[in-house]
């Protein structure tokens, strides 16, 4: 047998690596077969040839998992996904008209993720289904990666090192960020579930939750903004929330009731008709701003000691309407005790809030309360409450 030369060899290597790469492509073609205009069509790997392999002049092929999947016609389309696909990425070129995929089963996507040059809007819509982006993919890359907008309400998965990016998504279902995944700069709005679990980063996201979000593990903030008007739950050993940004809004309720260890928030307003529920641990924030007609439930310890319950490097309030405080208190014997609920006494401004801006709406059984301030720090002392006649 005659050997062939290194160079021989290493030319007959580069093209069948060419020969393989250039395989991972495939451009739809709709049901039209026609890759240029494209148009509607069903994506699947068993029935409908509606790819064409590499090039726009390619064979008409099935769709074959962990292909790069390319769209570029310019009428754009509605593809209907059918059963479960694999792509290592989706692309949607500069000449490509506004497409809508429509996942029926469940949809990973790998590789880069989902990247757009294109002008017009491509909607990934996830209904009942599965979506899930894996290890570095992101949900919009690319020059015009803020066209990318996912619907949902079925379950979105960012698991690995996976990026939200620059997309716009609508959550009705269950949105999940894990592991080490990010939300990058998407504009997310929530009405179902939002998690961030694992050591996940709601990266500098813009957030809108009216439905039930919540923070777990070592989930990190970034520099997040946050609008809650639906329950945001924070309860994880180790949180990162020191560059968040909360606006708790109208009938927007903070849990914080099981969380375990201190919490820093860089900034914090609680409005009109807005709840903050706090544990035991104490929260440490930049700024706090109460809004007239809000409301602060805070736990108490069985013991006689307490920490400060809220840490303020500045605090400030709007007195009309006041803020309307509840206390919860672990079941000991009813003794005397004094509990700092805010401490603002860092502040660089003193500003001129007086006790009258806080309202006792509701104490423990057995126990009578009077709020005070000295030193810009609120005090409760509580008491036992008077025995009745008769008893």
């Amino acid at each position: 047998m005659t050997s062939r030369p290194l160079a021989q060899l290493a030319v007959v290597a580069l093209l069948a690596l060419a020969s393989t790469a250039s395989a991972q492509k495939l451009l739809w073609a709709g049901a039209a077969g026609n890759a240029a205009t494209a148009g509607d069509g069903n994506w699947d790997e068993n029935t409908s040839a509606t790819w064409r392999d590499n090039s726009p002049s390619g064979p008409l092929v099935r769709w074959s998992q962990h292909r790069l999947a390319i769209f570029r016609g310019s009428a754009g389309g509605a593809v209907r996904m059918l059963g479960s696909m694999t792509t290592d990425g989706i692309q949607f070129e500069k000449s490509s008209g506004p497409f809508t995929l429509h996942a029926a089963g469940e949809l990973t996507i790998g590789g880069a993720g989902i990247s757009c040059e294109a002008a017009t809007r491509q909607t990934l819509e996830i209904r009942g289904a599965i979506l899930r982006f894996t290890d570095r993919a992101s949900a919009a890359a690319g020059s015009q990666s803020d066209h990318v907008r996912l619907v949902s309400d079925g379950l979105v998965i960012f698991a690995g090192a996976s990026t939200a990016s620059r997309a716009q998504i609508e959550n009705s279902g269950d949105l999940q960020f894990t592991e080490t995944s990010s939300a990058g700069t998407a504009t997310i709005v929530s009405s179902g579930q939002l998690t961030f679990s694992g050591s996940a980063t709601a990266g500098r996201a813009i957030i809108t939750n009216d439905g039930l979000m919540s923070w777990e593990n070592k989930a990190a903030s970034g520099a997040a903004a946050l609008t809650n008007r639906g329950q945001l739950r924070l309860a994880g050993e180790a949180l990162h929330l020191e560059a968040l940004a909360i606006s708790n809004q109208e009938n927007g309720l903070i849990d914080l009731s099981s969380q375990t260890s201190a919490l820093r928030i860089a900034s914090l307003t609680n409005g009109e008709n807005a709840a903050i529920h706090l544990g035991r641990a104490p929260l440490q924030l930049a700024n706090l701003h109460l809004v007239a007609g809000n409301s602060l439930t805070f736990h108490l310890g069985a013991d006689g000691t307490s920490p400060v319950k809220i840490t303020a490097s500045l605090l400030t309030t709007l007195s009309l309407g006041g803020t309307a405080i509840s206390v919860l208190e672990d079941g000991a014997a009813p003794t005397p005790r004094t509990v700092t609920l805010l401490d603002w006494s860092a502040a660089a401004v003193v500003l001129g809030i007086d006790a009258e801006q806080f309202v006792l709406q509701e104490l423990p059984p057995g126990r009578t309360g009077r709020l005070r301030i000295v030193d810009r720090q609120l005090f409760l002392d509580l008491q036992p409450a008077p025995a009745r006649p008769g008893e």
